[in-house]
């Protein structure tokens, strides 16, 4: 209305403004003001009656005002207590992103990105609103829903991470995820898991506690568990009294069944109330069954997706997928053969790096992005330092749609954090056993490689044979081999090449039949210039000499009656033939899991295998717990929660060992000051035995204090009352991330856990402290004695030695190490050790000879005292070479560092041993 009041005046200006002459006279401007008079009386009668009924519409609204106000009250609390609801979740998924984060602790190739984390929280969300079927979720159901959405979370970052973690690390990942989001299944003081982690310590009153050490089985530990458990009795006895009571261990009916079972961790006594944690504590080969049941999934391993389904459902063209892999696994004959399929063969390159070929890199990944084609970068580790440039090409790319950037790389401490948290990322792990690793090699071999000459054909098995046994047998380690030995692609190659060649030279020689190969060469190439070039130990060459004597072998090759070759192992024959198709047979034809007899291992060696998992767990647990402590700087709050445990244990562990005499109950403790002022002469006036006892007892005594002086520093800075110093940070800091600070390591060479390095540090300074008065009373030898007790046995039988040539009146250089079982062997030496605390893996000995292992029994076996003593080079050995083997005996069992080699009868083949990886070991 008002516009048309507007465009009436509007009119009539424009008409009286245009008009000429006697306006009066004018009948058309008459006219128009006539009917705009007109017009304005119509609209001006519309608008009265317009304004009635505004009048009336306001007197409805202002009706039902007070009903909107209180329904617009209402959608807002409702909306607020939805995104109440979601909070909860929101903050529940910001604590699994950060555990998620900390996992660079367990390797630097670990590391993933907030925007792949948001991608898996928004695939989450979308899932979990949809109810029955995929329809929409009413908004009923909230309730429901939001309890679906943590699980669903939980099991999908795991799934999404753990394809980007090798099969080794998944189970520290799950229980580092439990832990962190599943608190109720832990006691709430968190005691049951810093022991199960390694951060509470045995204190010295512990030991004390428990009567000491008698003869390594401290007092109160029941009968039926392993001599080597007594250290997690004494941890279990003094932090968790309660369980250990309610537990009653001493019932040997209750529980020796369950000790021997093969199953342990699924057979508990009924009796034995326990929450599936404590289960953990008591057997750590549940760790897999806790962790499966706390996440609800079935297996911690996420289900298998190929590449070409990787590629279908995630990958994008700016984003580069990048493939782990472990050593010996290629994934590159997988991609190419997806490459062929997706976009052609003719548009799919790939670039072995090294070499110099990043520039060719470079100049290729350009050209591919542009044309939308495939490129497969491989072996990235080998050039770390230039990928930074590769990280700046990639951020430059603009790249077709179809374009595709593979990487592939082995673990590097060094890899770009950026590129790896940009990239999608799985790992590529060959398919564990032997049966699988045949098949893989015979894919890479045609009837060419074979040729037509059943001997060569039947040398190519053997070979492939002993590169799967070598390869397969670092599944066992650190018994099968004492490092994973990366024995490779490269390897078989050579191998194949030394057998064409042995080949063709006896077949120019004498006609190419199997005696006339020449099988030292064989040995020699196999053994010096390929396999053996990656082997460090001495112990593990004699391994691997073993393996090749049987398999390369001129029996193997005879084909008997039935028109089989020789027997590799129980119902494995070398085929015969020279056909291709035959021998892939025959491969398929073997079990699909290996028996630890196709590597001569004994037949409990998974209880060993499950000993060194669980370590290495428990060393990822405790990286994760430390990584987000902010250790390269200080915190004052973070450092004193985290190293006032720590701090405390060492006041239990080192209670009267400071500055005084330590351990040693009654007379020892009180006569061990005495005794170190009466050995405090020149070392001229003293036994050599007795001197290294002074100068270990004293290092024992200066490395505590120096410990000590280090801990207490950090604790005034902690309390206030300390300034803080760049030694006392450094320190600190390597607490903080859970490693031994490298000032306490140059002095001794101990544990890598801070809290089994200090327990370990005290019970030798209270070991020395007693070593120390029998010493001073010529009674050290008296009585057997424990070589774990020195930080430095290998100078101690050095001292020994010494002693010996004293008394024999010879050269050190002329005697040599002799060890018995029955002290009457070495009735003719001037002196003899006796030495208790060994244990036996590999075989079991009983009767005084070495028998072999059964299935249940437990890996590790208590040895009776052995006697030691330095002979001359041309006396009789106490055991004839034909009737005992020399085994290491190790410092620890990870099989690191070699004491000594210690002779063990036998009555059976030497290679029977030798396959078996038999190994003593000093008592932890």
């Amino acid at each position: 209305m008002q516009v048309q009041l507007a465009a009436l005046e509007r009119e009539l200006l424009d008409a009286l403004a245009s008009a000429e002459g006697d306006l009066l006279e004018n009948t058309a401007l008459i006219a128009s003001l006539t009917r705009t008079k007109a017009k304005a009386a119509e609209i001006e009668a519309a608008l009265a009656t317009s304004a009635a009924a505004g009048a009336r519409l306001d007197a409805q609204r202002d009706a039902y005002r007070g009903f909107a106000r209180d329904g617009s009250t209402l959608f807002f609390l409702l909306d607020q207590m939805q995104r109440d609801a979601y909070r909860g979740f929101a903050r529940y998924s910001s604590a699994l992103f950060f555990l998620l984060d900390q996992m660079q602790a367990v390797s630097p190739m670990y590391r993933f990105s907030l925007a792949s984390f948001v991608r898996l929280f928004k695939a989450t969300l979308e899932e979990g609103s949809k109810g029955e079927g995929g329809a929409p979720s009413s908004e009923g159901n909230l309730g429901q829903r939001l309890a679906r959405l943590a699980p669903a979370l939980v099991i999908r970052v795991l799934h999404f991470v753990g394809r980007a973690l090798f099969k080794g690390d998944r189970v520290a990942f799950a229980l580092h995820l439990v832990h962190g989001m599943k608190p109720d299944l832990f006691d709430a003081e968190g005691t049951e898991w810093s022991v199960f982690s390694g951060q509470l310590a045995v204190t010295a009153a512990a030991v004390e506690g428990e009567g000491g050490r008698r003869g390594g089985r401290p007092r109160g530990m029941p009968d039926w568990a392993a001599d080597d458990r007594a250290e997690a009795y004494l941890r279990f006895a003094e932090h968790l009294p309660r369980l250990v009571q309610s537990l009653e261990l001493q019932d040997r009916n209750k529980w020796q069944r369950w000790a021997q079972s093969p199953e342990c961790e699924l057979d508990f006594p009924t009796t034995a109330r326990l929450t599936p944690f404590q289960r953990v504590l008591l057997v750590q080969s549940a760790l897999l069954q806790f962790a499966s049941e706390a996440l609800g999934v079935p297996s911690l391993n996420p289900p298998q997706r190929p590449l070409a389904v990787l590629y279908a459902e995630e990958s994008e063209a700016t984003m580069p997928i990048l493939i782990s892999t472990s050593a010996g696994a290629d994934p590159c004959k997988e991609l190419e053969e997806l490459a062929e399929k997706e976009v052609g063969r003719d548009r799919y390159q790939e670039v072995a790096m090294g070499g110099g070929q990043q520039e060719v890199a470079v100049t290729l990944l350009r050209a591919a992005a542009q044309a939308g084609d495939w490129l497969c970068l491989k072996n990235l580790h080998l050039v770390v330092a230039w990928l930074p440039a590769l990280e700046k090409e990639l951020s430059a790319l603009k790249p077709q749609p179809s374009f595709r950037l593979w990487l592939t790389t082995e673990p590097h401490a060094a890899f770009p954090p950026v590129l790896l948290q940009s990239a999608l990322k799985v790992t590529f792990e060959s398919p564990p056993g032997i049966k699988k690793n045949l098949q893989r090699t015979y894919t890479t071999w045609t009837q060419e490689t074979l040729g037509r000459n059943p001997v060569q054909a039947q040398l190519l098995f053997l070979l492939a044979w002993f590169h799967a046994v070598v390869q397969e047998r670092r599944t066992y380690c650190p018994q099968g081999w004492t490092k994973a030995y990366e024995f490779s692609l490269g390897d078989l190659r050579a191998g194949t090449m030394v057998i064409a060649e042995a080949c063709a030279a006896a077949a120019s020689n004498k006609g190419g039949g199997g005696g006339a190969i020449d099988w030292d060469t064989v040995h020699g190439l196999m053994e010096d210039a390929i396999y053996g070039g990656r082997v460090e130990s001495p112990h593990d060459m004699e391994v691997l000499r073993t393996h090749l004597r049987q398999c390369f072998s001129p029996e193997l090759l005879e084909a008997g009656p039935s028109g089989r070759g020789g027997e590799l192992a129980k119902g494995i024959r070398v085929p015969v033939g020279d056909s291709l198709a035959d021998y892939e047979a025959a491969v398929a034809r073997m079990p699909d899991t290996d028996a630890p007899a196709l590597f001569g291992l004994p037949g409990n060696i998974e209880r060993s295998v499950q000993r060194a998992a669980s370590a290495a767990v428990l060393s990822q647990l405790g990286r994760l717990a430390a990584v987000g402590s902010a250790a390269a700087k200080f915190d004052r709050e973070a450092w004193r929660r985290q190293l006032g445990p720590l701090l405390t244990a060492w006041e239990g562990l080192s209670a009267g060992s400071v500055n005084g005499s330590a351990g040693g109950a009654g007379k020892d403790r009180r006569n061990s000051g005495g005794a170190a002022r009466r050995l405090s002469g020149t070392a001229a006036e003293m036994t050599p035995v007795a001197a290294f006892v002074a100068m270990e007892e004293a290092q024992a005594r200066d490395l505590v204090a120096h410990v000590d002086a280090s801990l207490q520093a950090i604790k005034r800075v902690l309390y206030g009352t300390g300034l803080l110093t760049p030694a006392i940070q450094a320190t600190g800091g390597a607490l903080m991330a859970a490693k031994v600070p490298s000032d306490w390591t140059k002095r001794w060479e101990g544990p890598e856990s801070p809290q089994a390095w200090l327990s370990g540090l005290m019970r030798r300074r209270q070991a020395l402290a007693r070593w120390l008065g029998l010493s001073a009373r010529d009674a050290l030898l008296d009585t057997p004695i424990n070589l774990s007790d020195l930080f430095n046995p290998n100078t101690f039988l050095n001292a020994v030695r010494q002693q010996s040539a004293r008394l024999a009146g010879c050269a050190m250089d002329t005697l040599t190490l002799a060890t018995a079982w029955e002290s009457v062997r070495l009735r003719g030496a001037k002196m003899t050790v006796a030495v208790d605390g060994l244990r036996l893996q590999g075989a079991a000995f009983s009767g005084g000879t070495l028998r072999q292992h059964s299935a249940n029994d437990p890996d590790l076996t208590s040895m009776p005292t052995m006697h030691l003593a330095y002979i001359p080079r041309d006396q009789a050995a106490p055991h004839d070479s034909t009737s005992s083997i020399s085994a290491p005996l190790y410092f620890a069992l990870d099989r690191e560092r070699v004491l000594c080699d210690v002779s063990l009868p036998t009555q059976e083949h030497h290679d029977k041993w030798v396959l078996a990886a038999c190994a003593l070991f000093l008592a932890e």
